[in-house]
């Protein structure tokens, strides 16, 4: 049975797109969407699914042109307050001599506010795990640079795949190019510089605390 009585946002916005634009067809957005042929009908028409995921609505969004919000059912409408997500600093300059037992990394009160849709295109859907930090020196120069806003997953801390992650090496925190040393071992870590004046060195995994991946960075200009 169609739905056509009392429809909700993201139908209306859908059919008036589809009005607006008769070369593109529900099967089209379907397969652009990585669904079977039939999966937007059925939404439109079936009301299968009755609500349409999170990462499937910000990819329609992308598509059509339009605010991801607009695309919600009214049950599942957020305030704006809520839209807002606010990502704490991590304390960047902790005095210690060893981390073992010890979380060397204080949060700070400062945080930043980012908009969901955004946070969603960067990282996902879990942004319980997302810190940020601010860099301090030179060594991941000309990648990132003094004073960089660096936003990090406190949950992806095994550098299996080679990336930029926030750590504590033994000596202090830094942020370093980490990859596993096959050569050395599983548990070797080669830590090494983007800044050329700066050697790579190792470090077990066991006498290292690696706070998170890198994933996005924010930088002033000027």
């Amino acid at each position: 049975m169609a739905i056509t009585d009392n429809e909700s946002g993201p139908h209306q916005r859908l059919r008036a797109y589809l009005a607006n634009n008769p070369h593109i067809s529900l099967r089209t957005l379907s397969r652009k969407l990585g669904r079977n042929d039939a999966y937007l009908h059925q939404f439109l028409n079936r009301g299968s699914p009755r609500i349409l995921p999170e990462q499937l609505r910000l990819s329609l969004s992308a598509m059509l042109g339009i605010p991801e919000h607009e695309l919600r059912e009214q049950d599942d409408q957020r305030t704006c307050k809520d839209d807002n997500l606010k990502i704490p600093f991590l304390e960047t300059r902790p005095a210690m001599h060893t981390h073992k037992g010890t979380d060397s990394f204080d949060e700070q009160k400062e945080k930043w506010q980012f908009s969901r849709d955004v946070l969603s295109h960067i990282h996902g859907e879990d942004f319980s795990t997302l810190r940020m930090f601010t860099i301090e020196g030179d060594s991941m120069e000309p990648i990132l640079s003094h004073g960089d806003n660096l936003l990090i997953n406190c949950a992806d801390t095994m550098p299996s795949m080679p990336g930029i992650f926030v750590l504590f090496d033994g000596f202090g925190i830094s942020v370093k190019q980490l990859e596993i040393a096959c050569q050395l071992g599983l548990h070797q870590v080669r830590i090494s510089s983007a800044n050329k004046q700066y050697s790579a060195y190792h470090r077990k995994l066991s006498d290292m605390m690696i706070k998170g991946r890198v994933i996005w960075y924010g930088r002033s200009i000027g």
